[in-house]
């Protein structure tokens, strides 16, 4: 049998849930159900397929529901059940939320992913550090001190002064010393009371002020130990007469 453009036509009496029998042919036919039947494609008036399911959170997972995200695969305590779909959590504009348990200081769970990750310390997770503004503070152990410790003392003749110290954690980036007379300054780094001599500079009459600078990473002062910036006064009168006061302004930034 063909029609009048010898196309041969495909009829069938069987609709949608009808049993399947193998000698029957069905045009509007999509696929077979697991419970035997045929099902029809449900398509809109643009001949566009139309995807429909059950709601997704906690649906069985052989129901391939529309909405479903990912399959639940351990309870742990949720509320949606072992081995069903969970469906992704979506803002106003479509965009996926992740969602996941606090993770700074808690330990580390395979699989879990929380979303603040950043990076672990060999046993916990740890975040990254930022400002109010969310710009990225560099600290990787918790240290505190960062910016400019200034103080002044007066230098004795030929007597090595303390002029100022911190204590760590620290970066140093410089250390300015100055003097209204001749002068040595001298930084000392290291365990704490038990410091050693490590960088040393003169002044001048023309150019009585000295900067220290260090690496790029700066100089690390860690914890339990500090370092001391002194002077001594060089000048050829003897004390008191020669005695001046010594400037030191130590800079740092976010301790290590």
């Amino acid at each position: 049998m063909v029609d009048y453009d010898s196309a041969l036509p495909v009829r069938g009496n069987v609709q949608d849930a009808d049993s399947v029998y193998a000698e029957n042919t069905l045009l509007v036919t999509a696929g077979v159900s697991l419970d035997g039947k045929y099902r029809g494609m449900n398509v809109d008036s643009e001949g566009r397929q139309l995807v429909i399911g059950p709601v997704a959170d906690g649906a069985d997972t052989e129901g391939y529901p529309l909405l479903g995200g990912g399959l639940f695969e351990t309870n742990g305590g949720s509320a949606v059940a072992t081995g069903k779909n969970t469906s992704l959590a979506l803002d106003a504009f479509g965009r996926t939320i992740c969602v996941g348990q606090v993770a700074d200081g808690s330990a580390i769970i395979a699989n879990a992913n929380p979303v603040l990750i950043a990076g672990q310390d060999g046993t916990n997770v740890q975040t990254l550090l930022t400002d109010t503004s969310g710009r990225l503070i560099v600290n990787v152990g918790g240290g505190t001190k960062a910016g400019t410790f200034f103080n002044n003392a007066n230098l004795v003749k030929d007597s090595p002064t303390l002029i100022k110290t911190i204590a760590g954690p620290a970066v140093v980036k410089r250390v300015y010393a100055s003097g209204s007379g001749l002068a040595k300054f001298e930084i000392l780094v290291g365990v704490t009371s038990s410091e050693a001599l490590e960088f040393v500079q003169f002044n001048s009459t023309a150019n009585p002020n000295v900067v220290f600078e260090f690496t790029e990473d700066g100089l690390t002062i860690p914890t339990g130990s500090s370092i001391v910036v002194q002077g001594t006064n060089l000048e050829n009168r003897a004390s008191p007469a020669s005695d001046f006061d010594g400037y030191a302004t130590i800079v740092t930034e976010v301790g290590i």
